[in-house]
């Protein structure tokens, strides 16, 4: 297609425009506060435009008149009027918001054309539908726009002084793959009509990042290519480290910073650990709000196939709710989501694919099926929820197996590894809502002083479970955890490298099969420990993992031909306790976790059925 493009339109053949030597990246100091500060070393002598800045009541204008909007919402016109001078911009404001307008009134203002990189078909879609309803000229220039399309809007973009379109839509993939747009946009660039780059979801550029994207790190060469052309990064999610990443990939000079606060006083959290009532508890949740919007996330595809049925009971005649997972082919997907959007469907079980460019104000309530990935993905996920500032819920369903089966996902990469399983703890202590394991704190602060923002548990006015003053249970279970790793001690002495089933099984007074194993009954300490008090082996595999979590015994991997087995070692950790200290377990719900039915896949999960964004 890109052969027949290039014979269909007259493109001259163009020069990379002289870079200047002058224009460094920028360099991203950090002060006391823990706020970004960029710095910038010298600046470009090239300019797109006589950037003079916008006029207020001009401003006030267009605001009025193209976009029926009276106010500007907390940090807007500050972005815009930045805009406005020339400048990098980066905004860093929560879902719902109103991060759009930053820059689509200045592309109302500027003489030339504005050009918006966003990852997503069904947002780029939704954006242009909806900037076309209001007259604005805008359209998209993506792999399915027919080869006719595309040949008029090239047309349309180097046929005069003027652009007529005031914002192209294009993803990340079609920059990186289409050199006839690459020499499109050069053109533009040195004929002087291009106002302004918009990198929307900007923390897909971070490798380390919650949504990384490959072709997003063919961004950077944007600053190289045109360096006489502002950029503007806007995302709803990144810590101050993201935030100087991005900075740094982009090139961004003496940007405009335009952070509003990550509080989101209308939702309220939950986090509860599951127990043998889970699913019915989780049903129940769901039938009282039938009629309100929702979104649940699961770990796995299977999960959603499997709650989907479960809620409607196999009734195929029920279409209030459906499920949403990568398996689905474009034309389904794109059903499902129109469907739910206008409310056909009520209810969406997914995992994280249906993710980015989520603009449906009346959702109600957000439900995490299990352990969301990090901290970002639980507030980027759960703040789908009540973008008409109206009260929603976000509740996690969370247990230690999730906290495991994480894990086991991670990417292998040494560095990029550490980062995500550090990201996957955090999550988990937010879960578990402790310091140091022993005092609870309000959860809406936890969340916030992650992305770096002060707060304090009296101004959340009850709105988290925490701070409702939701009764703890306190367990003593160290005699427990002494027993279990005595097993696990023993058996790696023996030369045996027990799986985790294998020391519950133990643990529980039950012998292993084969007779090499079953002599090990007899030489371990701890065997048979739990027989005495009755536990199941969902409560002794929900101590072992809790054992995992808190890194007192390790999953080691052993691969062999096609299959990945997991067993068990001692942890570091565990050695703070062997003078004595007690274990205490704080939590909201009772440890017990029935693992082998309601809650999740067999301890052979398959990753290939999990989604992950890293």
């Amino acid at each position: 297609m890109k052969h027949e493009l290039a014979e269909c339109i007259d493109l001259p053949q163009v020069d990379k425009p002289p870079i200047s030597r002058e224009r460094k990246r920028v360099e991203v100091a950090t002060i006391h506060d823990s706020q970004p500060r960029f710095v910038k070393q010298r600046t470009s002598s090239i300019k797109t435009h006589a950037w003079s800045g916008y006029a207020r009541e001009e401003v006030a204008g267009v605001l009025q008149m193209r976009f029926g909007l009276d106010l500007f919402r907390p940090g807007q016109e500050e972005v815009v009027m930045a805009a406005g001078r020339g400048q990098d911009v980066f905004v860093l404001m929560p879902t719902g918001a109103g991060k759009s307008l930053c820059y689509q009134l200045p592309a109302c203002m500027d003489p030339g054309l504005t050009i918006v990189i966003s990852p997503l078909l069904s947002l780029i879609e939704d954006q242009v539908q909806h900037l076309k309803a209001l007259g604005i000229p805008a359209t998209m220039l993506t792999g399915g726009i027919p080869l006719d399309e595309q040949k008029a809007i090239y047309s349309t973009l180097l046929a005069s002084s003027k652009p007529s379109i005031q914002l192209l839509y294009i993803t990340p993939e079609k920059l990186s793959s289409c050199k006839l747009l690459k020499r499109t946009m050069l053109q533009l660039s040195r004929e002087h009509k291009l106002s302004r780059f918009v990198v929307d979801e900007a923390h897909c550029i971070c490798q380390w990042g919650h949504d990384f994207r490959k072709d997003y790190m063919e961004l950077g060469q944007l600053r190289r290519r045109h360096p006489g052309v502002p950029i503007t990064a806007l995302t709803a999610t990144a810590s101050d480290k993201t935030v100087q990443s991005i900075a740094t990939s982009l090139g961004l000079v003496t940007p405009h910073l335009e952070k509003t606060s990550f509080n989101r006083p209308n939702l309220s959290y939950s986090c509860r650990l599951k127990t043998t009532t889970f699913a019915q508890d989780l049903k129940e949740f769901v039938m009282c709000r039938q009629d309100q919007s929702g979104i649940i996330y699961c770990l796995a595809r299977n999960d959603c196939e499997k709650l989907v049925e479960d809620l409607t009971g196999g009734d195929p005649s029920q279409h209030w709710v459906a499920f949403y997972h990568s398996e689905l082919d474009a034309d389904e997907k794109s059903y499902r989501h129109q469907a739910w959007s206008s409310g056909r469907i009520k209810l969406i079980v997914a995992t994280m694919a249906f993710g980015m460019g989520i603009n449906k104000p009346d959702v109600r309530y957000v439900i995490h099926h299990s352990l969301p990935q990090s901290i970002t993905h639980f507030y980027q996920e759960s703040g789908r929820a009540g973008r008409d500032g109206l009260h929603a819920e976000c509740v996690v369903y969370y247990s230690y197996k999730d906290y495991s089966r994480r894990k086991k996902m991670l990417p292998s990469g040494t560095a990029s590894r550490q980062v995500h399983f550090q990201n996957l703890r955090h999550v988990m202590d937010l879960c578990e809502n402790t310091v140091s394991y022993c005092t609870t704190l309000c959860r809406r602060q936890m969340l916030l002083e992650h992305f770096g923002e002060a707060w304090t548990d009296a101004m959340c006015q009850q709105t988290c479970d925490t701070c409702q003053g939701q009764a703890v249970d306190t367990m003593d279970i160290t005699d427990d955890c002494l027993a279990l790793w005595d097993i696990v001690k023993h058996c790696t002495q023996l030369g045996v490298q027990p799986t985790l089933i294998q020391v519950a099984l133990l643990f529980l007074g039950k012998k292993l099969p084969g007779k090499q194993k079953a002599m090990l009954s007899a030489k371990i300490a701890g065997f048979g420990h739990g027989k005495a008090k009755k536990y199941t082996r969902a409560h002794v595999e929900g101590l072992l993992y809790f054992n995992v979590y808190r890194q007192y015994i390790t999953e080691m991997s052993k691969v062999s031909g096609k299959y990945t087995t997991y067993f068990l070692r001692l942890g570091h950790e565990h050695m703070a306790y062997v003078d004595g200290t007690r274990i205490l377990l704080h939590t909201t719900s009772p440890i017990i976790e029935d693992h082998l039915d309601d809650i999740s896949s067999p301890e052979d999960d398959n990753a290939s059925d999990m989604e992950s964004a890293t």
